[in-house]
């Protein structure tokens, strides 16, 4: 009898095992290891993305200039099918692409006669002296760039002139083509605005004790940055491209299904997990999404930020797992002492979370050399470099577009070889709301909420997210600048979402390069046409 009652009840507790095991199952760990899933096949896409072979039956487009992938990158981030790089490439064929970039003034004619668009890089004019050039209403720097002038030939119209007036950039149409032809390279020249130039590695420009990325960046009139002009120029020479062409050349839309789109990452800078979980739960409850940028106690400098004293500078695993388990990512957010430590941070990281990094932002977006960072995130795995941000104290909202950019492109090396991470540029930080003033916080809040809203359609406007940075220990005022987003009814994904989004735009293809056929594009699901 009592053998019997001894197995009844080791029987009850293998079936209460079993119910348990399979409610854990169910639970935050079960979440959390579909989220880790969701992680890994986005890695996937983008190695594939990276790998992807691009021929006259992917993409309507290709570029046959030195230095051509900063082409490629800017062309793709305006929805243009993944360019052919055909930089040197003996017996390149172009009778299968719509769109050219060349720099012999001897094909454009003859390609353009063909019914296509053909970009000519002509630096055959006087080199120019000249500081800035005029773009609608806008005078931007040439920062260096070298720029030559040319007199209009017969039906040319100007599309771009120096600041004194003369022509550097013009279109005619040539047969059933058109030909625009540029006295500079404007790719390298954007690419220069927005990435940086070489020449000021290790300058402190702003003053601020710290090298960072936005120290690599010419020097831009606070009006410049109210908007994404390097996107737009891209958009508006398509246009002009589209208008002397027997029908547009189609390009998928920049944004998931077409709607205005917030990434939301957040520092963790040390802080309790309390903080962490209290913006999660925020966000959980308005059905948005962010990256968690992780800081790990035991790499890099020291904390200047431990609201905990003597509490781990990590999150807990059970911290991790409801993170993971509501559909948050997990980045890194190293305090480096030297780039080579980037790899350690994030087997770290991975270490803590059980799923590896795909995106990354520096502690106070330190920034040494030039592409050194980039390249070591690329070698321990990263995806998508979120370091450029607008750098600012707490006297006004840290809002703009660094570098006149909004879109992710890939960083190019000064060889025009494009590295496999994505530079993404932050646009808002919410380092205004470091006050110990609540009230003053409040303010705060509210001015930046209304500055997001100004931002916000600039960007939406060419097909571009705007990426805020939110700090978990500042969180607690941001409901005022919550509210524009849900009252534009604004979707809010993480960095990994916006990834998983732009490999699956780099693997979307040309169906039919044939006007005759109505080119269309074969999408991957979540994209669609501009």
């Amino acid at each position: 009898m009592r053998r019997t009652r001894l197995l009844a009840g080791l029987a009850l507790l293998v079936g209460l095992g079993a119910v348990l095991a399979l409610q854990i199952m169910r639970g935050p760990a079960a979440a959390a290891t579909r989220t880790r899933a969701r992680l890994e096949s986005t890695r996937r896409l983008w190695t594939a993305a990276l790998g992807a072979a691009v021929n006259p039956t992917s993409s309507y487009a290709a570029v046959t200039v030195p230095g051509g992938a900063r082409w490629v990158e800017l062309l793709a981030s305006a929805g243009v099918p993944l360019p052919v790089l055909a930089t040197g490439e003996p017996g390149f064929d172009p009778a299968g692409y719509r769109l050219l970039v060349v720099a012999i003034p001897a094909q454009a004619d003859a390609m353009a006669g063909q019914g296509k668009a053909v970009v000519l890089l002509d630096m055959r004019g006087a080199q120019l002296q000249a500081a800035a050039i005029h773009w609608r209403d806008l005078r931007l720097p040439l920062a260096g760039a070298s720029v030559h002038r040319f007199d209009l030939a017969q039906d040319e119209r100007p599309w771009l002139q120096s600041e004194n007036g003369e022509t550097v950039a013009a279109w005619r149409k040539a047969g059933n083509g058109i030909v625009l032809r540029l006295g500079f390279d404007l790719a390298a020249w954007l690419y220069i605005l927005r990435q940086g130039d070489p020449a000021r590695v290790g300058q402190d420009s702003d003053h601020n004790g710290t090298v960072q990325p936005i120290d690599l960046l010419p020097p831009l009139a606070p009006e410049l940055l109210e908007s994404p002009f390097a996107d737009e120029m891209i958009d508006d020479m398509l246009a002009t491209l589209d208008a002397g062409l027997a029908c547009p050349l189609p390009r998928s839309a920049g944004l998931p299904a077409g709607r205005p789109t917030v990434v939301l990452t957040s520092d963790q800078d040390y802080v309790d997990d309390e903080f962490v979980l209290h913006m999660a739960d925020v966000l959980e409850r308005n059905s948005f999404r962010a990256t968690f940028m992780l800081t790990h106690r035991g790499l890099g400098a020291p904390p200047d930020l431990n609201l905990g004293a003597g509490k781990p500078a990590t999150l807990a695993r059970d911290t991790v797992t409801e993170l993971l388990a509501a559909g948050h990512g997990l980045g890194v957010h190293p305090s480096l002492r030297t780039v080579s430590d980037m790899g350690r941070v994030t087997e770290a990281i991975a270490e803590l979370t059980a799923s590896r990094p795909l995106v990354a932002r520096n502690h106070w977006a330190r920034w040494p050399g030039y592409l050194e960072v980039p390249a070591a995130e690329a070698g321990a795995g990263i995806a998508m470099d979120l370091n450029f941000l607008p750098v600012c104290g707490s006297a006004g909202p840290c809002a703009e577009f660094l570098g006149g950019a909004a879109r992710p492109v890939r960083f190019v090396d000064p060889a025009g070889i494009a590295l496999p991470i994505l530079q993404q540029p932050t646009a808002v930080d919410d380092a205004s709301l470091r006050t110990q003033s609540p009230a003053e916080a409040k303010i705060a809040a509210v001015v930046l909420g209304d500055r997001i809203a100004q931002l916000l359609p600039r960007a939406a406007a060419v097909q571009a997210p705007l990426v805020i940075n939110a700090h978990p220990v500042y969180f607690p005022v941001a409901s005022d600048w919550i509210k524009p987003l849900l009252a534009a009814n604004v979707r809010v994904i993480s960095a990994e979402q916006w990834l998983d989004f732009l490999a699956r735009r780099r693997l979307s293809r040309i169906a039919s390069p044939s006007c005759a056929a109505g080119p269309v594009l074969e999408l991957q699901p979540g994209v669609v046409l501009r």
